[in-house]
């Protein structure tokens, strides 16, 4: 009653709830042929109807990403990934974005922070599979909800030099520099500062290898 009326006097709260229930029946029940009572009342407490069988997103959601762990761990490497964009897929933002009532912000950082590790968890496989341009998508996703996970910062710029760009991990670096200054007022960590280095040399040794196969003479 509070999410829906809230100040609402009790004698409205009483005239608006039937008709509420039965708009959110009819919701239910579209496109069903045979309308189905998927809100029952027991015990004067309102309830989905057990019964019947549910497709939830956020269920969906933690069930994916379930087991894809389970099918990482035991070397399942192409069907975990699938199972992390399933997931991904369904995660299509913060859970419940503009209801602040107590109840829903607590899950909404539990999605958020599963769906980020998620990312960094795909991220990894990726690189284990030395497709750097899948590590890199899922990492840029992760820094555009959280600017100042450094390990994931790290790890993109691991992607990018195996992948040569050396410009690229150069922004990222500096981005990186920039939030952390501007929001907390500190530098990276030593282990950040050594994966940046270990990128530019990474990067710099796939250039050079990348100029030398163009010199290399064709055939005839």
């Amino acid at each position: 009653m509070e999410a829906l009326w809230e100040d609402a006097r009790l004698p409205m709260i009483e005239k608006n709830f039937h008709p509420t229930i039965s708009f959110l029946r009819r919701a239910l029940n579209h496109g069903h042929n045979v309308p189905k009572n998927f809100v029952v009342c027991e015990r004067g407490a309102y309830l989905l109807n057990p019964d019947y069988r549910y497709d939830i997103d956020t269920e969906r959601f933690e069930e994916r990403v379930r087991s894809a762990r389970g099918r990482k761990g035991g070397g399942q490497v192409a069907e975990a990934l699938a199972d992390y964009e399933s997931a991904f897929a369904v995660y299509r933002g913060p859970f419940m974005e503009e209801q602040y009532d107590g109840w829903a912000e607590p899950l909404r950082g539990r999605y958020e922070e599963l769906y980020l590790a998620a990312l960094k968890e795909a991220a990894g496989l990726h690189l284990e599979k030395r497709d750097a341009a899948a590590a890199v998508d899922c990492l840029q996703r992760l820094i555009r909800r959280d600017s100042l996970h450094e390990e994931a910062s790290a790890l993109l710029m691991q992607a990018l030099g195996a992948s040569g760009n050396r410009a690229a991990i150069e922004r990222e670096y500096d981005r990186l520099v920039t939030a952390l200054h501007d929001e907390l007022g500190k530098l990276p960590l030593p282990a950040t500062r050594r994966a940046y280095d270990e990128a530019l040399s990474a990067g710099k040794s796939r250039s050079s290898r990348g100029r030398s196969r163009g010199l290399e003479p064709s055939p005839g």
